[in-house]
């Protein structure tokens, strides 16, 4: 993934989303830091975590990080991978990406934006490895959970029969696209 097409080095946006495998991602990102002559070792003004699931108190850390003043002349630069975040957590997370400390950028890893909030994603810049396919692919976790809270009890049942009964070589991605649409659902 090369995020030179998609990113303006001049003009670094304050969030984006990059969807996508996370070490794919995360190389990508750090191929664009050395772009603009960032070290991500050693720098404090360069934050990389990785969760398996972003809390409410990952936000409020991450908010607290935010708020610390840069070195002169920096830019810094938070890249945070998570798989999962609960709504609460995306609320948390709203107000530090609406108002972020000046040359502050943000870089959020997901494998599919289908686990972020429309208010999240709305705010931010979408980049995919994936582009269409997942654009698609999140509409139709959209579909999926709307076609989910109009159906009637039997037809849900059957619903999430067929998410949790994949055959064996299919259970990751089974997998995947369940944790999308419980992350979706909530």
């Amino acid at each position: 993934m090369d995020l030179l097409p998609h990113i303006d080095p001049k003009r670094l946006s304050h969030a984006y989303v990059l969807e996508g495998e996370h070490e794919e991602t995360r190389g990508a990102v750090r191929a664009l830091m050395l772009h603009l002559d960032i070290r991500t070792d050693g720098n404090p003004d360069y934050y990389e975590r990785a969760h398996d699931n972003f809390t409410v108190d990952d936000a409020r850390d991450l908010r607290y990080a935010q708020s610390l003043h840069a070195s002169p002349d920096a830019k810094k630069i938070f890249v945070v991978a998570f798989r999962t975040i609960g709504h609460e957590s995306q609320n948390a997370l709203l107000k530090t990406i609406e108002e972020p400390t000046a040359q502050t950028h943000f870089f959020f890893l997901v494998r599919s934006s289908a686990v972020l909030l429309p208010t999240v994603r709305s705010r931010v810049q979408l980049i995919s490895s994936r582009s269409q396919v997942v654009s698609r692919a999140a509409d139709g976790v959209d579909n999926m959970v709307n076609k989910f809270l109009s159906a009637t009890i039997p037809e849900r049942l059957k619903m999430v029969s067929g998410m949790t009964k994949a055959k064996t070589e299919e259970k990751s991605e089974a997998k995947e696209e369940a944790r999308n649409f419980l992350s979706a659902l909530e």
